[in-house]
């Protein structure tokens, strides 16, 4: 009895052998699988390596992932369940984060870090992709459009308690486009470069118009007027935010013609 036993033993042993074999000669779109077979299917623990050197390691069933390990050519991996076209599991990404997936159907996911971030939406091979929702640890959040992981095109910023602090265009995650932003009593609407002011804007304060100008590099630049609190104006050049060049200043309803440099009057106009 023990002697048919081992030799039906020694026959399986040899068995998988040979499917293990198959399964290392097996290459067919872009892919080599090393790994059991069963019925001419993946079947059991395996590996697939990628054309771009991308790995999938783990457990196979009938043919299909049950559980694995994915490695991207990037410095980020997945480790999960896949299931009926869904997979759950963990990112682990750069700089020490790990991210929970909950869901994933048609390119969408629901994740969540430990370190207190949530992301809802379109996700790609390298991060957010597509329309989606971030709400960051503190809870303020992005709503909008991303590309590589980056806020890009028409998105939203809120606060924690819902507010919306800027709405409009971005680009590589900043503000960059029309758009308009709001902080403390101040409000600002225009155009927006690299995450500043840029171009003809209007600039607000407690609902006051106080500038209207050319901006460049978030600060008056070029030609512009400046409405003060204390009821006095100012109209004409500027450069790095002060008055320079040819300006008029009106006080009490009586305009003074000067020149200006750096913020400072050097000469009465003309």
């Amino acid at each position: 009895m023990a002697a048919a036993a081992m030799a039906a033993l020694a026959a399986w042993s040899l068995l998988d052998r040979h499917q293990a074999a198959q399964a290392r000669a097996y290459a067919d779109g872009g892919f080599v699988y090393t790994g059991a077979l069963r019925n001419g299917l993946f079947d059991g623990r395996g590996e697939a390596v990628f054309a771009d050197g991308a790995r999938l390691k783990g457990y196979f069933s009938k043919g299909r992932v049950y559980a694995a390990s994915y490695y991207p050519v990037d410095d980020w991996r997945f480790e999960g369940q896949f299931r009926d076209g869904q997979i759950s599991g963990s990112f682990l990404l750069p700089n020490d984060v790990t991210a929970t997936l909950s869901r994933a159907f048609d390119d969408t996911v629901e994740f969540a870090s430990p370190k207190g971030w949530q992301y809802e939406g379109g996700i790609g091979e390298r991060g957010q992709n597509g329309e989606g929702t971030y709400t960051f640890p503190g809870g303020e959040s992005y709503t909008g459009g991303f590309l590589l992981g980056l806020a890009e095109g028409q998105g939203t910023y809120r606060n924690k308690d819902g507010a919306v602090i800027y709405e409009g265009q971005w680009k590589t995650g900043l503000y960059h486009g029309q758009g308009k932003y709001t902080g403390g009593d101040f409000v600002y609407e225009g155009a927006f470069e690299a995450g500043l002011p840029h171009g003809r804007v209007q600039y607000t304060q407690d609902g006051v118009l106080r500038y209207d100008g050319d901006f460049e590099g978030g600060v008056p630049q070029g030609q512009g007027i400046y409405y003060s609190p204390e009821g006095w104006t100012y109209e004409g050049g500027f450069a790095n935010g002060v008055f320079h060049g040819a300006g008029t200043l009106t006080k009490d309803g009586q305009p003074t013609a000067a020149r200006w440099e750096k913020g400072r009057q050097v000469a009465a106009g003309e």
